[in-house]
C-alpha cells in the first residue's frame, strides 16, 4: 500500500497536471540551495544571521538524505528534506518559495512525510526551528507536534518538536480535516479517492465521485468561521469513527453542530464516508437577531 504522494525517482519536473512530488537527485542541489535561501532569507534581520538551512551542504544531503521536491505548475515550489533512522524519520529542513508560502505546501509536504514514515515502519516524526520563527512553530503545533525541549543556540533557542505517527487509516481522515480546517480545497480533495461516495447516514448518498464532493466543499470553504474540532476518534483497522463540533455559518446565521463522521479508507484514500448530524446551535449573536 503507498498511502503517501507518488514519488518520480529523479528526471524532469512531473507532468500530471503540472503538480507532483519527484525524489531529488545530484542534479538539483543547484536549485535546492537557491529555493531554500529564498525560502528563509525573511528570517535573516529576524534572528542577525543566516539560518543554518541557507548555509548548509546540499551535494552532500543530496547523496545522503531523502530530499522530495514539490512542484506547481511545473515550477519547484517547496521541498522536504528527511533524515531516517532508526526509531523515527527527522526532517531536516522544509522550504517553500515566497511566493507560494501560505498556499498549503509546507502542510503538504508534513504529511508526506508523516505517510513516508508510516510506510517505513517508524513511529514517529522529529523535528527542530528556531523559536523566532514564531510562525513556523504555531503550525507544528496546530497539525499536532509537540514540543520535547528547548535549548539556547548561537544567541537563541532552538525548539525541539516531535509527533507521534497515526495508523495507516488515520493519515487521510487527519490530512482532510486539516485541509478542511485551512479551507484548502485542493489539499482536501488529495485525500478523497476519484471514486468515493459520500453518505448522509445510514444510507442516502449525496455525492458520488470525488469531482460531486467537491463541489459540495467549494462553497462550505468560503464560510469565514468554518472549523471542525475533533472531540474523539475510534480507528478499527480501516474504519475511522471522528466525533466532532463543527463551527458554521448557517442560512440563520452562525453557531455549531454536533457531528458523527464514519470513513472507510482504502489504499491510503477516503472511499466511502457516513455522516450524522445533530441539530445545529445558533451563537447568541445569531439567536437575538
Amino acid at each position: 500500500m503507498q498511502n503517501h504522494d507518488p514519488i518520480e525517482r529523479g528526471g524532469p519536473a512531473p507532468s500530471a497536471g503540472g503538480a507532483g512530488l519527484r525524489r531529488a537527485v545530484p542534479a538539483d542541489a543547484a536549485a535546492i540551495r537557491e529555493l531554500t535561501r529564498a525560502a528563509y532569507a525573511k528570517w535573516v534581520p529576524i534572528i542577525g544571521r543566516e539560518p543554518r538551512p541557507m548555509m548548509a551542504d546540499y551535494d552532500a544531503a543530496v547523496r545522503d538524505h531523502l530530499i522530495d521536491l514539490l512542484y506547481v505548475d511545473d515550477r519547484l515550489t517547496a521541498l522536504i528534506e528527511m533524515i531516517s533512522a532508526a526509531d523515527h524519520l527527522l526532517i531536516e529542513n522544509l522550504a517553500v518559495l515566497p511566493a507560494g508560502q501560505g498556499g498549503g505546501h509546507g502542510r503538504r509536504l508534513l504529511a508526506h512525510a508523516e505517510a513516508l514514515a508510516a510506510s517505513l515502519g517508524l513511529p514517529e516524526l522529529r523535528l527542530y526551528t528556531n523559536k523566532a520563527f514564531v510562525a513556523n512553530v504555531q503550525l507544528y503545533l496546530r497539525l499536532g507536534y509537540q514540543v520535547d525541549r528547548e535549548e539556547a543556540f548561537m544567541n537563541g533557542v532552538a525548539v525541539y518538536m516531535s509527533k507521534l505517527l497515526r495508523s495507516q487509516a488515520e493519515i487521510p481522515v487527519q490530512g482532510q480535516l486539516d485541509a478542511y480546517n485551512a479551507r484548502d480545497i485542493d489539499d482536501f480533495m488529495q485525500w478523497w479517492a476519484d471514486d468515493c461516495e459520500y453518505y448522509e447516514f445510514p444510507v442516502r448518498l449525496l455525492a458520488s465521485g470525488a469531482a460531486e464532493v467537491r463541489e459540495r466543499h467549494v462553497a462550505r470553504f468560503k464560510e469565514p468561521n468554518l472549523h471542525g474540532r475533533l472531540i474523539k476518534r475510534i480507528t478499527v483497522a480501516d474504519v475511522v469513527v471522528d466525533q466532532e463540533t463543527v463551527t458554521r455559518t448557517f442560512p440563520d446565521g452562525p453557531g455549531e453542530v454536533d457531528v458523527i463522521e464514519i470513513y472507510e479508507v482504502k489504499d491510503g484514500r477516503i472511499a466511502k464516508a457516513w455522516f450524522k448530524m445533530g441539530p445545529p446551535r445558533l451563537s447568541a449573536t445569531a439567536s437575538n437577531g
